[in-house]
């Protein structure tokens, strides 16, 4: 079949069920992101690029569907049924063949005349004739990250002699790490404990002259501390995102080797904070999708940043007295911890709650709504979590309108 004959091919989707749709999509509006969890190395004076490739970070298709027609509605709500079936769909897509995947998010929208307009994303899983076991990463995670945060102190130890400037270099960030960390802690007694542990740091930067190797794990110690604030992962890595940031603005000024590898081993410890965050939820954090996966893309996209600030601060090699390559050891577990985390978080996802997104076809109110969606139960419960999932404040708490974009989970 010629690609002109493929591109007009209508996309077949089986749901769980067993129900097979035919549905029109559009072209420009249905890429594949096949991705997988890398490490690239690149080497001042040697063509290429070294990659190390580790386990597969699952592949994501958005798609945009149609159903056309007078029944397009009555097609619409069929299908929404056949979503809720947990089994696996296989997507027959006229551009990437034959696909077997699971849900993650799904929205409707009938607003259009005579179309009902579905957005998928959806994530390829393999498929198995006998059970799986998925491991909760809160089992061996700490483990797997206090190698990276172990190795990351051995090296700073053997290779930093710190000078009067490096002193003066490292209790900057300190300070600017705890400033932006101290904000956002709720609790006294974390605040406290954090306040100690700053101080701390500081005394053992103070006296890094006469070695770093006592004083290393203070630091690690207190950078490593907002990981394990009382608050949502996401309440975590948005401070751990932002104390990162407040490093990477300090790359400027950086010239010096050992300037270098205290960049690298502070920052590390930030970047192993946020492994420990994203696979250190509370309670039922992780109950959908769509969460678990916006929390994999922070913690990819800041250590592939990371990788990046590293190789703009190498040098061709490690044999000149100024010279500066990244530790092999640290780089080699901070990645593995980094795959780990990951692939463990994707598989959570394929098992969550899958997001349904409407948009409201008459005036409504939160009561009408969360039965529909939930049922209401007598703690309230499934109410408290309708007004969340859809921030929903002011005079909405009396009425929805109509065309008012619903969130809801199944």
């Amino acid at each position: 079949m010629s690609w002109e004959e493929q591109v007009k091919s209508k996309m077949k989707i089986t749901t769980g069920d067993g129900r097979v749709y035919e549905v029109l999509y559009l072209l420009e509006s249905n890429t594949g992101s096949f991705e997988f969890n890398v490490t690239e190395f690149e080497f001042p004076e040697v063509a290429g690029t070294k990659v190390d490739r580790r386990l597969h970070k699952g592949t994501r298709y958005p798609l945009e569907f149609y159903f056309q027609g007078d029944d397009n509605i009555d097609q619409m709500k069929a299908f929404n049924e056949s979503a809720k079936d947990t089994r696996p769909w296989v997507v027959l897509h006229p551009i990437y063949g034959s696909i077997t995947a699971h849900p993650i998010s799904v929205e409707f929208d009938n607003s259009g005349i005579n179309t009902a307009k579905i957005s998928v994303t959806i994530v390829e899983t393999i498929t198995d004739d006998g059970p799986r076991t998925v491991f909760d990463p809160r089992d061996n995670a700490p483990a797997v990250i206090n190698k990276s945060v172990e190795s990351n102190s051995a090296f700073f130890a053997a290779a930093v002699s710190p000078t009067v400037t490096d002193v003066a270099m490292m209790k900057a960030n300190a300070e600017n790490l705890y400033n932006e960390g101290s904000g956002s802690i709720g609790d006294q007694n974390i605040a406290s404990q954090y306040f100690n542990l700053y101080n701390e740091a500081v005394t053992a930067i103070n006296v890094s002259f006469n070695g770093v190797a006592t004083g290393v794990t203070a630091i690690q110690d207190f950078i490593g501390y907002p990981a394990l604030f009382a608050q949502s992962v996401q309440a975590r890595l948005k401070t751990l995102v932002a104390q990162a940031f407040k490093l990477t603005q300090t790359l400027e000024n950086i010239t010096t080797p050992n300037e270098k590898k205290i960049y690298e081993s502070q920052k590390g410890a930030v970047i192993s904070a946020i492994i420990t965050s994203s696979v250190t939820p509370f309670s039922d954090e992780y109950a959908n999708a769509v969460d678990v996966i916006s929390v994999i893309d922070i913690v990819l996209l800041q250590y592939n940043v990371f990788i990046e600030e590293l190789q703009s601060l190498q040098t061709p090699d490690g044999t000149e007295q100024d010279s500066y390559l990244p530790d092999y050891q640290f780089m080699f577990d901070l990645n593995y911890a980094v795959n780990y985390a990951v692939s463990n978080l994707f598989n959570i996802a394929l098992q969550a709650q899958q997001e349904r997104v409407i948009y409201m076809e008459s005036d409504s109110n939160i009561i009408i709504e969360t039965h529909r969606f939930y049922g209401l139960l007598p703690d309230d419960s499934t109410l408290f979590r309708f007004i969340s999932t859809n921030q929903i404040k002011g005079s909405e708490i009396l009425q929805l309108k109509k065309g008012r974009r619903i969130v809801y989970y199944v």
